[in-house]
């Protein structure tokens, strides 16, 4: 499994924040078995709507379309993401004329 699928499979974006978790106790925010099933679908979405990934030792950026669906849905994979690890930095990148969006997670 390449690293973007293990990343996004896991639900534990803090895996590029740190080895050991994230948050002041090293939480890792693992979803629960029932929470790890109604992502599931949202997961699999995600990951087949990335057009390119992109990484570097502390950033991995994630391309793709640039329609409205698209952009709520990386903005709700955002809102998901951040609220488990305060140790990452998101940035969203509408590029002009909405050729493509990248999605950027930087420790």
């Amino acid at each position: 499994m390449g690293y973007a699928s293990r990343w996004i499979t896991a639900g534990l974006v803090c895996l590029l924040a740190s080895s050991t978790g994230c948050g002041p106790a090293g939480d890792t925010c693992a979803p629960s078995p029932a929470q790890e099933q109604e992502q599931a679908p949202f997961r699999e979405k995600f990951k087949a709507s990335i057009l390119e990934t992109r990484r570097t030792e502390k950033t991995l950026a994630w391309r793709f379309a640039g329609d409205d669906a698209t952009l709520d849905m990386v903005i709700r994979f955002v809102r998901q993401e951040s609220g488990c690890c305060d140790s990452a930095a998101f940035k969203i990148l509408v590029m002009p004329h909405r050729e493509s969006i990248w999605l950027e997670v930087a420790r």
